[in-house]
């Protein structure tokens, strides 16, 4: 009888100790569902596909029909550029497009995340 007793008072302290309550403290508890940037990034250019400089940019900095700028944005589209260092050329307006394109797409993800509080600190 003795070890039987044992045996249970054994199992009842080994239970008591791992089966506390669930802490409140969300720190500790894992998201459901992990960040994944370049998931994030990936919606953000195919939202972007179908869209024009005019649409994205501002058109007051073109000079006619803003196809330098168009050109840009769409060689970045083309070429998957999502930073702003990546965007090179002769052409002002092409760079400033590809630029218009690079920050759209950061301007997403940035967006999907609740925004950046250092964005907007930098803005002001």
């Amino acid at each position: 009888m003795t070890r039987v007793s044992a045996a249970i008072v054994t199992s009842v302290l080994l239970c008591l100790s791992g089966c506390s309550e669930p802490s409140n403290d969300s720190a500790a508890i894992p998201s459901a569902e992990p960040f994944d940037k370049g998931v994030t990034r990936e919606r953000a250019v195919a939202e972007l596909r179908e869209q024009t400089f005019e649409e994205v940019g501002n058109t007051e900095t073109c000079t006619e029909d803003c196809g330098g700028h168009n050109a840009g944005f769409d060689w970045a589209k083309d070429h998957n550029i999502t930073d702003e260092a990546e965007c090179d050329g002769n052409s002002q307006s092409f760079v400033e497009g590809c630029q218009t394109y690079a920050r759209a797409v950061e301007g997403a993800v940035d967006e999907e995340l609740g925004g950046s509080d250092e964005d907007e600190s930098a803005e002001s």
